[in-house]
C-alpha cells in the first residue's frame, strides 16, 4: 500500500460561551464537549476520507433512555471518538477527550482502555483539540512495523 501524506491540519477557533462580568476575570477553559466539536469538525473539514465518530456514552438522560442504552450495550468508560482507520498493526484508534486543563481518566476508563490495547487498538488521551489533533497525525503516520516498535 503506497503511503500517502496527510495534510496538516489548520487550528481553528474554539465557540466559548461569553463570560460573565466579574471582578476577578479567570480565563475560561474549553469544556470537553467544545474540545471535542472543535475536534471532529477539523477532521472533517480537512481529512474528509477518515471514517471518526463519536461514542454517546456521556450526557443527561432520563432513566428510561439510559436503560434503553444500557441494554442496546452502551458500556462506561469507552472512550468518546474512534478512527476506523487501521494503521502501523493497529485496528483502529480510540481517543478519550479531556478538557485542556482538569479532567482525568475514571477507572473504568483505565480499564476499558487496557482491555482495546489487549485486542489490538491504539488507544490515547487528548487534553483539547490541538492535542487530538497532533495524536491523529502521528497516528496516521504509522508505518506496518510500528505496533512491534511502540509495544
Amino acid at each position: 500500500m503506497a503511503r500517502r501524506s496527510m495534510p496538516r491540519l489548520p487550528r481553528l477557533r474554539r465557540k466559548v460561551a461569553p463570560r460573565k462580568k466579574s471582578a476577578a476575570r479567570k480565563k475560561r477553559v474549553s469544556s470537553e464537549h467544545q474540545e471535542q466539536v472543535v475536534l471532529v469538525a477539523r477532521v472533517r473539514q480537512f481529512l474528509p476520507d477518515v471514517l471518526i465518530f463519536a461514542v454517546p456514552n456521556g450526557g443527561l438522560r432520563n432513566r428510561r433512555v439510559a436503560k434503553q442504552m444500557k441494554d442496546e450495550g452502551l458500556l462506561a468508560g469507552v472512550p468518546d471518538l474512534v478512527i476506523a482507520e487501521a494503521r502501523g498493526g493497529y485496528h483502529g484508534l480510540f481517543l478519550e477527550m479531556k478538557r485542556t486543563r482538569g479532567g482525568s481518566l475514571s477507572d473504568r476508563q483505565r480499564g476499558v482502555g487496557r482491555q482495546l490495547r489487549a485486542r489490538g487498538y491504539y488507544v490515547a488521551v487528548a487534553k483539547g483539540a490541538d492535542e487530538g489533533v497532533a495524536v491523529l497525525e502521528a497516528y496516521l503516520a504509522l508505518t506496518e512495523g510500528a505496533r512491534a516498535l511502540l509495544g
